[in-house]
């Protein structure tokens, strides 16, 4: 069963593919207020801005707690 992902996960995710970075912020934030700072999601999200932010090494950080957090989601991933 696919696990759903959180509207304002989607969000999020779809202003990182815009190069929207300023857009992603403003979701992650929303998100964690109705999700929590640690739901594996958000951390996901919040590495994914790093990342795009340049801050690689803190990017990496919140991508190892995500996937330290036993996420269900397939999307939430090392490569």
């Amino acid at each position: 069963m696919p696990v759903e992902i959180d509207p304002l996960i989607l969000k999020g995710r779809n202003a990182l593919e815009a190069e929207d970075i300023d857009a992603a912020g403003n979701a992650v934030r929303e998100a964690e207020k109705s999700l929590g700072e640690s739901d594996p999601q958000v951390l996901h999200l919040r590495g994914l801005i790093a990342w795009m932010e340049g801050d690689h090494e803190r990017a990496g950080g919140f991508l190892l707690q995500a996937s330290d957090a036993g996420p269900t989601d397939a999307t939430i991933y090392l490569d």
